[in-house]
């Protein structure tokens, strides 16, 4: 008797078939492991040098004090707006903003209370040293004895924010997304061109066990490819990762799970496109939007604010925000629940969408 025929064995042959292939593919490699790696590089040497500071200003400070119109003034300290003083407090902790400023008029006194960070080290130093000299520059000015303002200063405790904290999981969310668009889209439709497809369909492997190898392929490349360039940051330009490999870990299941939202993206370019030629127009209508907005090298909060909405809206923006908060923060998966949500929402509807117009031939 002949033995019978294993689905399982198939799809892991074609899983198999698909990742040697993308291996010796150039443009994957390069695009999914080498580009990314050369940006994190780029940016860990660069450090965190920049001309502006960002400070909160204490909601209670006194704007009617004569100092006041003098801080103002100040171009290098660009302040950021939070809900409250406590998010502002956690920001800086966190080394997301340098200072946190408070200024009080009393008796004709100006004083300005000044909080800075461990985690913003440096920048904190050139906050305290521009405040100190407008403040010294006030009394000079009033030929009084007496001073006419005051600068307390405060430091806390903190993490060192870096620039690749901020970079590398951007990156890492970027490499996914093109791997997934890209790598799915072009490979299917290759498939189909080929006629490789129709040969497939003449064995007894169940149609959905072909996309479930492809995309299972893609998966154990993209871990290798998260796991690469995590490793690069951590061991050559000092990545945080809070908890060690259990964060590490946390950040690569983040990942796939948005590799499997570009996925669907890239099954249902697939079946939009006519040939391989019309792959690439039509996948960067969906990459383009989400490099520029969604957080790759700058946060969205510093768009214009009718774009910020559009940003939020993105599977991408998303990916990097939950990524950086558990690596950085050490954030467990229902701290991330928002963007874990809207990357489940994106996959429900796209898989949906894909489901309506996927097509086996041309």
């Amino acid at each position: 008797m002949s033995k019978r025929y294993s689905q399982i064995k198939a799809m892991l042959a074609i899983t198999k078939a698909s990742l040697i292939s993308l291996i010796h593919n150039p443009s994957a490699v390069v695009f999914s492991i080498i580009f990314p790696v050369i940006f994190i590089a780029i940016f860990g040497l660069l450090g965190n040098g920049g001309s502006t500071y960002d400070i909160y200003l204490d909601s209670s400070t006194n704007k009617s004090a004569p100092i006041y119109s003098l801080f103002e003034q100040i171009k290098p300290l660009k302040q950021v707006d939070y809900e409250n003083y406590n998010e502002a407090y956690e920001a800086l902790e966190s080394g997301q903003i340098d200072a946190i400023v408070k200024i009080t008029q009393t008796n004709g006194k100006s004083e300005i209370d000044l909080t800075t960070s461990e985690a913003s080290v440096t920048n904190g130093s050139i906050v305290t040293s521009i405040l100190k000299s407008l403040v010294t520059d006030v009394n000079l000015a009033t030929n009084e004895i007496t001073e006419s303002a005051t600068l307390q200063t405060t430091s806390i405790a903190g993490r060192e924010y870096k620039q690749i904290d901020f970079i590398l999981p951007g990156q890492l969310g970027f490499a996914l997304l093109n791997s997934g668009i890209f790598g799915s889209a072009f490979v299917l439709l290759s498939l189909k061109e080929t006629l490789v497809l129709k040969r497939f369909f003449a064995t007894p492997i169940k149609r959905i066990n072909i996309l479930l190898a492809e995309g299972l392929s893609r998966l154990i490349f993209s871990t290798f490819q998260a796991i690469l360039i995590i490793a690069i940051g951590y061991f050559f330009f000092d990545f945080t990762l809070v908890h060690g490999v259990w964060t590490a870990i946390e950040m690569i299941i983040i990942a796939m799970a948005g590799l499997i939202v570009f996925l669907g993206m890239g099954l249902m370019i697939s079946s939009i496109s006519r040939d391989e030629n019309s792959v690439a127009p039509i996948a960067n209508l969906f990459t383009l939007p989400q490099f520029l907005l969604g957080g790759v090298f700058f946060p969205v909060d510093v768009f214009p604010t009718w774009l910020q909405p559009i940003g939020h809206l993105m599977p991408l923006t998303h990916l990097n925000e939950a990524m950086r908060k558990i690596a950085f923060e050490g954030a467990s998966f229902s701290e991330v629940g928002t963007h874990l949500l809207v990357l489940l929402i994106w996959a429900i509807v796209v898989y949906v969408v894909t489901s309506r117009m996927f097509k086996w031939d041309k």
